[in-house]
């Protein structure tokens, strides 16, 4: 994507030339998206999450009177068929354990103006990573699975940018594109966020009941530790690394 910017920011950048008009952002979370969107559009932002308790951790980072937010189920949009400008869906298939791609995508598509577009921003594990954050996050990705699996945990699924290719492609969907990115994230961002993953990786190694199993995971989480956090520097390209655009 664009020059230095992180991936929000570019892709804000290519909804800039909407001057109008209501963008939804599908997936409030922690609200990172929806005021990149604020920030850079002058349409106005709609931001929808089927989880009310997330919005008012948001209220305070965002402009209340261009951002409005819905709490509703993504499979039963409450707007008018032909109403958004623009629709953007960051890192929510890689961790919504209702991702129920064919009825949601029929709605993304249902509300999108002729000829807008939606944009599908997620991560999935590359077979061959192109960098040493690429493998790192791959790592990261495996170990949790592998710990996950060892307490039952319910594992939200990998989802291949290719099959959601194909399933918005059944909806109605045309010039369905999807193209590698880099998340560009800021060094205290990684940081952040790989403090918080090897945080709970303790929690959830700790929870195991099994002191071989525990040491063994412990182990590889340390050595990730060491690799991902090298001479004060975060190596770690962990959050997104596809994007697929698709028109209706």
């Amino acid at each position: 994507m664009e020059g230095n910017l992180n991936y929000r920011e570019a892709l804000a950048g290519r909804l800039k030339a909407l001057r109008s008009g209501t963008v939804l952002d599908a997936g409030t979370g922690a609200g990172v998206m929806t005021k990149v969107l604020s920030d850079s559009l002058e349409s106005y932002v709609v931001s929808i999450d089927v989880d009310t308790q997330v919005f008012p951790h948001v209220f305070k980072k965002v402009d209340r009177g261009r951002v409005y937010f819905v709490a509703c189920d993504f499979t039963h949009l409450p707007f008018r068929e032909g109403i958004l400008d623009g629709v953007v869906c960051d890192l929510v298939i890689s961790t919504s354990g209702e991702w129920k791609p064919l009825p949601i995508y029929g709605e993304f598509r249902r509300a999108l103006a002729t000829g807008s577009s939606l944009y599908v921003v997620d991560y999935y594990p590359e077979n061959s990573p192109r960098t040493l954050g690429a493998k790192l996050a791959n790592e990261s990705t495996r170990l949790f699975r592998c710990v996950a699996e060892a307490t039952r945990l319910e594992l939200v699924q990998n989802v291949p940018p290719r099959r959601s290719i194909d399933q918005l492609m059944k909806v109605g969907f045309t010039a369905v594109r999807e193209e590698r990115i880099e998340a560009k994230e800021a060094e205290e961002w990684k940081r952040s966020v790989f403090t918080e993953y090897t945080n709970n990786m303790r929690m959830l190694i700790s929870s195991l009941g099994d002191s071989g199993l525990e040491t063994k995971f412990m182990e590889r989480l340390m050595r990730l530790k060491s690799e991902v956090d090298k001479d004060g520097r975060i190596t770690w390209d962990w959050g997104v690394n596809y994007l697929i655009e698709a028109t209706k």
